[in-house]
């Protein structure tokens, strides 16, 4: 029988025997315990589904009355609809549906929750298949018997509720255009594309952003993989990188190891040899191309690459497959490759030196970053110092550039070719590198290790053209009378973009106003990868003069240490003539009054005055750098751009980061952070106050980037609803799920934030912006509410929270890297509880 755990401290802790769980009160410890009895007492009336406890039963029975229960203002054709039309609707989706009333016990108190009824347009619009996130939920035995506790189930599937509004009137009811044709089956998808396994335990740190109980209990296990060979994986399989019987042996030693070590608690069934090749290749077709490092023109056979290097393509060519169970399966595969590698790599320090070694360490801190387990996220995230390091000691990374290299004293084609693929590997791997360590401070928001001037006499990636020759007579004739491919040293491509810009413009010219081609297109001559490469690093730039500001923003609360010590600047400052604003431009001062807004909310001393404006100056600069490089790339895309993967994956990206920079030049992304609870609840409300105090004095600067936040989300959604290929329309990379999460958050603040006035502003914004996806006509809805004089305030913000259930729809149909999927849960999570704010 569960029992209350001494141990636990000064306030008593009831803690489940079966399994790491505890709890406050012993009711609910008895409640929970029933959870781990076989025996399921109670039946649901309709189906006939077995369940442990009665209020499960219950909220399963619920989806049975939402779906044979049209809605009041529904159309007749909906009315007569059968039952199977609504069978995987689920009462927090954002597509069309019948949404009715439901109860929820919280506590001993049992409260009813309603929502607006959404009609239904017609039969046909509401064959829909559900997103993964809703996908687990309904599954076969979900409810019970995977990661849904009762707890998380709740957050998942109860509606908002809308106080004072009456959800049966006409006049509030939500009339969202349909989506449901987007969804219609994919026939060429195998039957085994079930729904993944989930990526972490259901804990209570699900519902606070970037939180992990390092007691809670990880995952170690997974169940095994089936794929028949009728699998269309496997029919259409290529056998070209193939693994032999004797090598995938050898492969499962090496993985063996860290258990013969002591390390013996991961339970890993590994696939049998057709499936591990079938993820070898999905590697190579789906994710080789982002980390371009293996030479695929004189790549002779898989056989010879390293144990690390086989294992992490195996881990994440099971994630691009989106098959049952793989999610576990590359997360536990990923741990033990992680273990693997750094205990050969004690046994054997040579290993630091290889640069295929190298590789795979970069690709397992690169997946476990992103496999979307909070466990893995930290270790690797530790990891990533290794990576570095090791990549300082490279040989390469002391290679200066030079004309002649050293295949120059080779007079074979064949062995210059290989002396150069050796040389470029090397390089191409340092590359890798430093944009792994570039991800932390443009997608995560944490600093990057790197610094800029360890790369500024690297040469840049070559052209692709280069890199695939297919042989080394074409490879020379591409060179004609070179001796090796033309690179730019890194310092000689971002310096144009770090120096003075006024992109051959008069001064007085406001460079924000003209979007132009210029001649930077024909001058620079960047391929994507480095095109990419000096984005990034401006996006770095961007990050360190955000830590600043937050840092001066913290400072100004200590009115003692900005006393003005010149009596000259005291006086200046009396005669409320500071001495910044006197010879800047305007739109230095642009960016001034609201770097004011966001740190000091009043008239500033004479020091922060200082401070501030030459923060403003530094805002203004890489703003022109932004657009200087928007204008020379971007206006102007590579030629290549649409011949190689590698150039049209970096041309792609590049856009995403291009958004994200403009979003965290002028919101610092800890606002956005803390707005949605990082830093505890405390601070939620200084930065709900910061977004309005922003709203308020600069509307146009904040409509601006609202309306380009709305966008981007509805332009993801829509990729994900028209992708041509029906069976990759959800594959997203990283970035295009930062992006889809920020800018959602951003513009859910903004709206909960903002009274009905400001609300009414944004709503002349944005009226050529909002299509008719279901998230834009959330976000319509949502502003429709909010505009209502008819309607109470909403300070509980339970109209503007909806916006979050819609971003989290579109984050939960991402894949393959399930971090999407926590930032999902996440939303649902936060748009109940940031209720109570």
């Amino acid at each position: 029988m569960p029992r209350a755990n001494p141990t636990l401290g000064t306030a008593t802790r009831f803690r489940c025997t079966v399994c790491p769980k505890e709890f406050s009160r012993r009711e609910n410890l008895i409640r929970h315990a029933r959870v781990h009895n076989p025996k399921k007492l109670h039946y649901c009336s309709v189906c006939g589904k077995q369940f442990t406890r009665s209020d499960v039963r219950q909220r399963h029975e619920e989806i049975h009355k939402s779906r044979r229960t049209p809605p009041a203002a529904s159309s007749p054709q909906s009315a007569a609809m059968p039952v199977e039309g609504l069978r995987m609707m689920t009462p927090d989706m954002r597509t069309p549906g019948a949404l009715g009333e439901f109860e929820s016990n919280v506590g001993s108190a049992s409260r009813s929750i309603h929502r607006a009824e959404i009609p239904v347009r017609s039969p046909a619009e509401d064959n829909t298949i559900p997103d993964q996130l809703s996908s687990w939920m309904y599954h076969s035995g979900n409810l019970e018997n995977m990661w849904f506790d009762d707890d998380l189930l709740t957050a998942l599937m109860d509606p908002i509720m809308m106080p004072g509004v009456d959800n049966h009137s006409a006049d509030t009811a939500i009339t969202l255009p349909s989506t449901a044709r987007a969804y219609a089956l994919n026939t060429n998808m195998p039957s085994e594309s079930e729904p993944q396994s989930p990526p972490n335990e259901a804990s209570e740190e699900d519902r606070w952003p970037y939180s992990w109980d390092p007691g809670s209990r990880p995952i170690t296990a997974c169940k095994p993989i089936q794929m028949d060979k009728t699998h269309p994986l496997r029919q259409n399989h290529n056998t070209q990188f193939d693994i032999s019987a004797e090598r995938y042996k050898a492969l499962k030693s090496f993985l063996q190891r860290p258990a013969r070590k002591g390390f013996d608690f991961h339970t890993l069934p590994l696939p049998g040899l057709g499936i591990a090749n079938v993820f070898i290749q999905l590697f190579f077709t789906h994710f080789e191309h982002q980390v371009p490092v293996i030479h695929r023109p004189s790549f002779k056979s898989s056989d010879n690459l390293a144990d690390p290097l086989l294992a992490i393509m195996i881990a994440i060519g099971a994630t691009y497959s989106q098959l049952r169970h793989s999610c576990r399966f590359s997360i536990v595969l990923i741990d033990v490759a992680r273990l693997s590698t750094q205990l050969a790599i004690e046994l054997d320090n040579r290993m630091m030196r290889d640069p295929m070694v190298l590789y795979a360490l970069a690709l397992i801190c690169y997946s476990g970053i992103w496999c979307g387990n909070k466990r893995l996220f930290e270790l690797c995230e530790s990891l990533r110092g290794t990576v570095i390091t090791y990549c300082r000691h490279m040989q390469q990374m002391r290679l200066t550039p030079s004309t002649a290299g050293p295949e120059t004293s080779a007079n074979n084609p064949d062995e210059q070719w290989h002396r150069w693929i050796l040389r470029e590997t090397k390089k191409r791997l340092a590359w890798v590198i430093y944009g792994l360590d570039c991800i932390f401070p443009c997608l995560l928001y944490l600093p990057a290790s790197f610094t800029l001037a360890e790369f500024m006499n690297m040469e840049c990636p070559c052209d692709e053209e280069f890199w695939q020759a297919a042989t080394a007579q074409r490879w020379k004739l591409l060179l004609g009378s070179a001796s090796i491919p033309p690179t730019r040293p890194f310092a000689s491509a971002v310096s144009p973009f770090l120096g003075p810009l006024n992109l051959g413009r008069p001064p007085e010219t406001n460079i924000h106003m003209t979007r132009s081609p210029t001649s930077y297109s024909n001058s620079i001559g960047l391929n994507c990868w480095s095109r990419h490469l000096v984005l990034i690093t401006i996006q770095v730039q961007i990050f360190e003069l955000s830590q600043q500001i937050i840092m001066v923003s913290d400072a100004t609360l200590d009115t003692e240490i900005w006393q003005p010590q010149d009596e000259k600047l005291a006086s200046a400052q009396s005669l409320g003539n500071p001495p910044f604003e006197s010879s800047t431009s305007p739109k230095v001062k642009d960016h001034f009054v609201q770097l004011v807004t966001r740190c000091s909310g009043s008239n500033p001393s004479g020091p922060v005055q200082e401070v501030l404006g030459s923060l403003a100056k530094r805002k203004a600069h890489l703003e022109s750098m932004l657009l200087a490089w928007e204008q020379a790339f971007a206006v102007s895309p590579a030629a290549d751009s649409s011949v190689y993967p590698t150039s049209k994956h970096f041309q792609t990206t590049a856009t995403t980061h291009l958004e994200i920079s403009y979003l965290m030049l002028h919101v610092p992304i800890s606002d956005i952070q803390d707005a949605l609870g990082k830093s505890g609840p405390g601070k939620v409300i200084p930065a709900m106050e910061i977004m309005r105090r922003s709203l308020a004095e600069h509307p146009d600067i904040v409509a601006s980037i609202f309306r380009k936040c709305l966008s981007t989300v509805s332009e993801l959604q829509s990729k994900l609803l028209d992708h041509h290929d029906r069976s990759m329309r959800n594959i997203m990379e990283p970035a295009s799920v930062i992006s889809c999460f920020l800018s959602g958050v951003y513009a859910w603040a903004i709206l909960r934030s903002s009274d009905r006035e400001q609300v009414m502003f944004l709503q002349e914004q944005i009226p050529g912006v909002t299509g008719s996806d279901a998230f834009s006509a959330t976000v319509k809805e949502v502003i429709s509410w909010k505009t209502n004089e008819q309607l109470p305030p909403d300070h509980l913000g339970a109209r503007a929270n909806l916006i979050l259930h819609g971003v989290a729809d579109v984050l939960g149909k991402m894949a393959p890297w399930s971090a999407s999927l926590n930032m999902a849960l996440l939303l649902c999570h936060r748009a109940k509880e940031l209720m109570i704010y």
